[in-house]
C-alpha cells in the first residue's frame, strides 16, 4: 500500500507513426490525498451530499407506495439517474467494491437519458389512443436504441479503463461520428420531454393532470434547462463542465 512521500515509478510506450516505441519513466512522491469536509462547503453538500439522498429516498418512496404501477419504477429508475450526477472518485476505492460502483453508476449515466425520454412520453399518461401525436410514440425507439448501444460501450470502456486502458483502447479510438452521434441523441432524448410535456399540458382535459404538467414543466425548464445548456457548451469546447464555468455558476 502507498502512503503519502512513497515514490511511485510510471513507465509510459508511445509509438510513432513509423511504428518505432519510445519509452519513458517518470518517479514522483506521493502527495497526501485531498480530505474534504461537507459541512465546508455547502454546494458541495447539497450537490453531493444532500440530492443524491434525497433523490434515492424519493424514488424508493415512490415505488414503495405504488409497486403496481410502472410508471412509478420509471420515477426509481429516474431518479438514481441523479444519483450518478457526481463522480465519487472510485480509484481509490478497495478492490470489488470500486467495479460494483463504477458497474452502478456508468449504467446510471447511461440509462439516464432513456429513462428521461421514457418519463416525457408516459408521465401523467400516454397521449390519448386515435390522436395525433399517439401515432409518434413508436418514434422513441429511433432514440432508444442506438442510446442504448451507445451506453453499453461507453459502460465497457469505463470499466475497463480501470483496471487496464489498454483492453478498451480500440472503444477509444473509434471515429469521431460515433461521439457525435451519441451527443445529439442523448440531447435529444433531453430535450424532447419538455416538448411531449408541453403538448400534453396544452390538450389536457382533466384539471388535476394539467396542474401536475404545468408544475412539472416549470420545474423542469427552470432546473435542468440551464444545466443542459452548461453541458452543451462543454461538450462543444471538449472541457469538464466543472472546471471551464465559474464555481458558483456550476
Amino acid at each position: 500500500r502507498s502512503l503519502t512521500g512513497d515514490p511511485m515509478t510510471v513507465t509510459t510506450l508511445h509509438t510513432e507513426s513509423s511504428q518505432a516505441t519510445i519509452e519513458k519513466t517518470v518517479t514522483f512522491r506521493l502527495g497526501p490525498v485531498a480530505k474534504w469536509a461537507w459541512k465546508d462547503s455547502l454546494p458541495n453538500a447539497l450537490l453531493l451530499v444532500i440530492f443524491p439522498f434525497a433523490s434515492m429516498l424519493l424514488g424508493f418512496w415512490v415505488a414503495v407506495v405504488r409497486p403496481r404501477d410502472p410508471l412509478a419504477w420509471l420515477v426509481l429508475a429516474l431518479m438514481l439517474g441523479f444519483v450518478c450526477f457526481g463522480d465519487p472518485n472510485v480509484e481509490c476505492w478497495p478492490p470489488y467494491v470500486r467495479d460494483l460502483a463504477l458497474t452502478f453508476r456508468a449504467l446510471n449515466q447511461s440509462a439516464f437519458p432513456v429513462w428521461l425520454l421514457l418519463f416525457g412520453v408516459y408521465f401523467p399518461e400516454p397521449f390519448p389512443a386515435g390522436s395525433r401525436w399517439a401515432g409518434w410514440t413508436w418514434s422513441k425507439w429511433l432514440l432508444i436504441v442506438p442510446l442504448s448501444a451507445l451506453g453499453v460501450a461507453g459502460v465497457i470502456t469505463q470499466i475497463g479503463e480501470l483496471e487496464n486502458f489498454a483492453a478498451v483502447g480500440f472503444l477509444e479510438r473509434l471515429p469521431d461520428g460515433f461521439r457525435i452521434a451519441d451527443v445529439v441523441f442523448t440531447y435529444m432524448a433531453y430535450f424532447m420531454p419538455l416538448g411531449l410535456i408541453a403538448r400534453k399540458y396544452l390538450s389536457a382535459v382533466s384539471a388535476d393532470a394539467r396542474r401536475r404538467l404545468r408544475l412539472l414543466l416549470a420545474g423542469s425548464s427552470l432546473t435542468l434547462g440551464p444545466f443542459w445548456v452548461l453541458r452543451a457548451i462543454a461538450t462543444i469546447k471538449g472541457v469538464s463542465t466543472e472546471l471551464y464555468f465559474p464555481f458558483w455558476m456550476w
